[in-house]
């Protein structure tokens, strides 16, 4: 077993904050006085552009959609108008735009689509089921976009909706958030039916072929489904029945899936490359694995006690530049934050934490977060910059967090670290941001070259460079330190994927020897 580094990157270097009093200052008291202007259960942002989308909380219009830009808040769409809420949800940018859910009437669930406008966001898809809910969006490589919906998988092109196939939850903890994973040029999806767990994979065609059919126990749950490499991975949760729990590999074609040698299933994982990915299984430590020609090999990287949550939720991480960074135990109860080389699994901890983090987001070279948010605790705020592996403090608050995740970030915008927070009991839980400019790096400017007319809309897993014509060009893609990693020739208004990369790209386009870059984050 190789254990990790005990290398702690306090930095007390010209860039370090530590020590920083920064201002904390209110962007707006949404709600005036002491109630919240947010909903403490449905409270993410998603970016757009340079805005942010938010659910924010007024009593004349409930929990509805509200939008950061330009350092000011406001309603961008009342969708449920009254005080009830139609709480926004489940956002997924997709062409340009956002997807998302909400309830438009009581106990009816649609799918709206916004392009950071009042009157560009819209419904698009009502089942007319009262028990409808959207769970999840996934795009697959050939550009459709997949998502569950009354216990069905369907998918759309941003015009037409198609229903694919049913879609049997089985446990408690089950969601399609947990079963269905990008496969091919489409997804695949694990269902229970009549004590049978059955991988299908969606086809070309729009078809299911079916990869395994096993026969599983009334008690049997599962869960965890992933692709590493040319493998599907599963977790069979079965408590009365040794043999049969465990975690699962298949290669599609094989009659039967192959049981890990594992102590136990990983109950958190963090997939950091199409073929490896970490894991942490409860009380023992994290374990890598990788997908080979063989099978998948399993290594335990280092031992520690990493912390679990419940109903499946995922390990906080933000993965930049070939590192991964996410939080976890070392030795219960001391919080870290760990770095992880990706070709390496070399494993290296960046900064202790107080218990209890926040979420963690990042802008350009930086990952954000807080800990200490609940409890008690005196919050603080923590920077880590990928490029020069250093790590510090941006804020350390006086007051004590008293009620829960009194800390929860939002986003970057012009310098500014934006975050909603309930320490001032004055004014409720509301938004407010601290000025992170003095962070070198923290905004990267790059070189628009005039004369080329187009226009380029972008998503999580890809490009499309649109024009009134036809156009051919040429595009390249560099790391955020200008390393070159792929070169390409395309024609305009069509869809072209950066589903094979990940992090901060910057995209540069060339027609007639003029050209433009661009600078994206590819999402995973």
């Amino acid at each position: 077993m190789r254990h990790f580094k005990s290398l702690f990157i306090i930095l007390f270097l010209s860039l370090c904050l530590d020590g920083w009093s920064q201002e904390v200052v209110l962007v707006q008291d949404y709600n005036p006085g002491e109630e919240d202007g947010y909903d403490n259960f449905n409270r993410t942002s998603h970016q757009i552009g340079d805005d942010f989308l938010i659910p924010i909380f007024k009593p004349e219009h409930g929990v509805e959609l509200g939008i950061l830009k330009d350092g000011e808040l406001s309603l961008l769409a009342d969708i449920n108008p009254g005080e009830e809420s139609s709480e926004p949800r489940n956002f997924y940018s997709y062409q340009g735009m956002v997807y998302f859910s909400c309830e438009a009437k009581s106990g009816e669930h649609t799918i709206w689509v916004t392009d950071g406008t009042s009157e560009g966001t819209v419904q698009i898809y009502d089942s007319e089921n009262p028990s409808s809910f959207a769970i999840r969006f996934l795009e697959a490589e050939s550009g459709w976009l997949y998502f569950g919906y009354n216990s069905e998988i369907q998918r759309t092109n941003g015009t037409d909706f198609q229903y694919v196939a049913p879609f049997f939850f089985g446990g408690f903890s089950s969601t399609v958030t947990s079963k269905m994973i990008p496969y091919k040029e489409e997804v695949a999806f694990i269902s229970e039916e009549s004590q049978m767990a059955n991988i299908y994979a969606v086809n070309d065609s729009g078809g299911l072929d079916t990869l395994l059919q096993m026969d599983l126990n009334f008690i049997t749950d599962v869960e965890s489904f992933i692709s590493l490499g040319d493998f599907l991975l599963f977790e069979l949760d079965d408590f009365q029945d040794d043999d049969l729990e465990g975690y699962y590999h298949l290669r599609p074609g094989d009659a039967e899936a192959t049981k890990l040698d594992l102590p136990r299933a990983p109950s958190r994982m963090l997939k950091l490359s199409d073929d490896a990915m970490i894991g942490t299984l409860f009380n023992i430590g994290v374990f890598s694995f990788r997908a080979n020609d063989s099978g998948i090999v399993t290594n335990q990287e280092f031992d520690g006690w990493p912390e679990t949550f419940v109903q499946g939720a995922g390990m906080p991480s933000v993965i930049k530049q070939g590192k991964a960074l996410y939080e976890g135990y070392d030795n219960f109860p001391d919080d870290m934050l760990f770095i992880t080389d990706v070709n390496t699994m070399e494993t290296t901890t960046v900064i202790e934490l107080e218990p209890i983090r926040s979420n963690m987001i990042s802008h350009n070279n930086f990952a954000f977060l807080a800990s200490g948010v609940s409890n008690g605790f005196e919050p603080v705020i923590h920077y880590y910059d990928f490029k020069n592996n250093a790590a510090g403090v941006i804020k350390s608050f006086s007051e004590r967090s008293t009620n829960s995740s009194s800390v929860f970030m939002v986003g970057v915008q012009d310098s500014k670290l934006y975050f909603l927070s309930n320490l001032f009991p004055e004014t409720g839980r509301e938004m407010y941001y601290i000025d992170i400019s003095d962070l070198d790096g923290l905004d990267v400017s790059v070189e628009n070259e005039p004369g080329v007319d187009f226009t380029m809309k972008f998503h999580n897993k890809g490009f499309e460079l649109g024009c009134n014509t036809e156009l051919e060009f040429d595009y390249s893609l560099y790391t955020i330190s200008g390393e070159l990693i792929y070169e390409s020739t395309g024609k305009s208004n069509q869809h072209y994927s950066l589903v094979d990369h990940q992090g901060m790209i910057l995209l540069k386009v060339m027609m007639d020897g003029k050209g433009k870059t661009y600078l994206t984050p590819v999402l995973r």
